[in-house]
């Protein structure tokens, strides 16, 4: 796991933190205002857990064995390409053929 995606997990961590909704507080209102801010005591909550099934979501995606495997299989897919964009040496190598030689024979 990469920097960037501890990072990314501790940010959408803290915001699964943030949107909690504070049920007792929102009932004293309700009660305190007969009943009237049920309507945004309902909002507010819907909103909260839309926002924190997201950031559940993004962590799950951040520890799926998919992207890990993708992102390793993408760094790999990566290297080949690279070397495959090179032209092949001429040179001799130490076992006598050239390296486009020794490329061919490992394909």
């Amino acid at each position: 796991m990469t920097q960037s995606d501890e990072r990314l997990i501790r940010k959408y961590e803290r915001q699964i933190d943030a949107n909690k909704t504070n049920h007792i507080l929102h009932l004293l209102l309700s009660i305190f205002t007969g009943g009237f801010w049920i309507i945004a005591w309902a909002i507010i909550s819907l909103e909260n857990s839309r926002k924190r099934s997201f950031a559940e979501k993004r962590i799950d995606s951040i520890y799926s064995p998919e992207r890990i495997e993708d992102t390793v299989g993408y760094k790999i897919g990566r290297n080949i390409a690279k070397m495959a964009e090179k032209k092949p040496s001429t040179r001799k190598s130490n076992s006598g053929f050239t390296m486009s030689d020794e490329l061919k024979a490992s394909a």
